[in-house]
């Protein structure tokens, strides 16, 4: 039987910085949206018991929604590693969550990493730093 974690700030920075794919609804308790997704997410959460699914109730947490650049809900979050790898703003069907997940679960992170630090010299070199 699958889990999901429910998010809060104390628990926010060890659930997502692990090895594995995680993927997170960030939701409110007025989002009809976030209702009707529920099911989806909890669906394709049980066939993946090798994913973290978590859950982040942005009406009691904030703080934390907004240090995470989360603005409408539903939004889900794709983490791997502990990288942000998708911010994405609204519900997605059963087969576009599937996507997402055997995407990020298929992901070379070595050349995530590269990218991402080639990313970050060029916005250096471009402010002038570095």
């Amino acid at each position: 039987m699958m889990s999901i974690i429910e998010l809060k700030p104390a628990n926010f920075e060890s659930v997502t910085s692990g090895r594995d794919v995680v993927v997170v609804e960030c939701w409110a308790s007025w989002c009809g949206g976030c209702e009707a997704f529920e099911p989806t997410f909890v669906e394709v959460g049980r066939r993946h018991p090798d994913v973290t699914f978590a859950k982040l109730d942005t009406g009691a947490h904030p703080e934390l929604t907004d240090a995470v650049g989360v603005s409408h809900v539903p939004t889900l979050l794709v983490f791997r590693d502990g990288l942000p790898l998708l911010r994405h703003p609204g519900a997605v069907d059963e087969a576009g969550l599937e996507s997402i997940v055997a995407q990020a679960a298929a992901l070379d992170m070595s050349v995530v990493r590269a990218e991402m630090e080639r990313e970050a010299r060029e916005a250096g070199h471009a402010l002038g730093v570095g």
